[in-house]
């Protein structure tokens, strides 16, 4: 029963997230309350002109925090957000994102083709421009193996492979529900990843990938129920 009980919570969890995220799509943003942590950072990483790279996860209201960089406490709402996302999410993202962004520029980089969207996310970081991506679902065969909850388990190597080749700064982000239209953005960074030899490059990405998921396992501690990332993580 209490199994039960904690599967009835989790999608409740989710169906109040999906509810506020509808209704953030018809243009009710600003009726949201958004309890802010260290997102100055945001805007200090961004002064560097690298660029930035937002690594996320599937919790809470994440696509609340991507409308637009004011959700972010960020002071430099021009700068254009590459958002990597599958092509078919990517799609029905863009329609409500272009009702909502507030003159905010944006672009769908599709991260069904891993190669194709590395190099676009390179040439936007390259532009100075924001790569916004989650850093719990693998896409293709980059991943690395770290430390989570416990057992080990596979995450994308992108991300970091991207950040240390372009010199980008890495905040982590993550959006999570408080109550009624209430939210925290919280960023943790930036932090700079940079490659040793050829022989250490394994050992680095192995590192990165443990710093976010140690970051991302102390999120699950304090809500639990938010991790809305619904496949066989573990395989």
């Amino acid at each position: 029963f209490r199994l039960l009980w904690l599967n009835y919570r989790h999608f409740l969890s989710f169906g109040r997230v999906l509810l506020d995220r509808a209704y953030a799509f018809t243009g009710a943003l600003g009726s949201f309350h958004f309890e802010r942590v260290n997102s100055e950072s945001i805007t200090e990483a961004l002064k560097a002109g690298k660029g930035l790279v937002l690594i996320s996860a599937h919790m809470g209201n994440w696509e609340l925090a991507a409308h637009g960089l004011g959700s972010l406490g960020v002071t430099a709402p021009q700068v254009p957000i590459n958002l990597v996302w599958f092509r078919n999410e990517g799609q029905r993202a863009r329609q409500h994102l272009e009702k909502v962004a507030q003159g905010q520029p944006f672009n769908i980089i599709d991260s069904s083709d891993p190669l194709a969207a590395s190099i676009e996310m390179v040439a936007a970081l390259k532009r100075g421009e924001i790569v916004a991506i989650h850093g719990d679902r693998v896409v293709g065969s980059g991943t690395v193996k770290a430390p989570f909850l416990g057992s080990e388990a596979a995450f994308p190597s992108g991300p970091y492979v991207v950040a240390a080749n372009t010199g980008a700064p890495v905040v982590f982000v993550f959006c999570n529900r408080l109550g009624h239209q209430r939210y925290r953005v919280m960023a943790v960074g930036p932090k700079s990843f940079v490659f040793g030899s050829r022989r250490e490059r394994e050992s680095n990405l192995r590192q990165w990938a443990g710093e976010y998921a140690l970051i991302l396992e102390q999120q699950l501690r304090e809500f639990p129920l938010q991790w809305h990332n619904f496949y066989r993580f573990w395989g």
